[in-house]
């Protein structure tokens, strides 16, 4: 069976990520996941709505990027 464009582009994707591990180890992906949450938290913060959701807001225009739900005890 033929692969489609996007799966050979998930392959190849997934074989360069085994290429940097190897290469770089994987202290390197976590220095760049921890640059990306500051980067992500130095733009927004999460507000409270209700008793179990939040939302995800821009700290410049205070405007509603997304929202984010939490369910206890989960």
């Amino acid at each position: 069976m033929q692969k489609t464009l996007s799966a050979k582009r998930a392959a190849a994707g997934k074989l360069g990520g085994e290429a940097t591990k190897r290469k770089h180890g994987i202290d390197h992906f976590r220095k760049a996941g921890k640059a990306g949450a500051a980067a992500i938290w130095g733009k927004y913060h999460l507000a409270p709505i209700g008793q179990s959701g939040f939302a995800m807001v821009d700290r410049e225009t205070n405007q509603v990027k997304t929202f984010v739900n939490y369910i206890p005890g989960r």
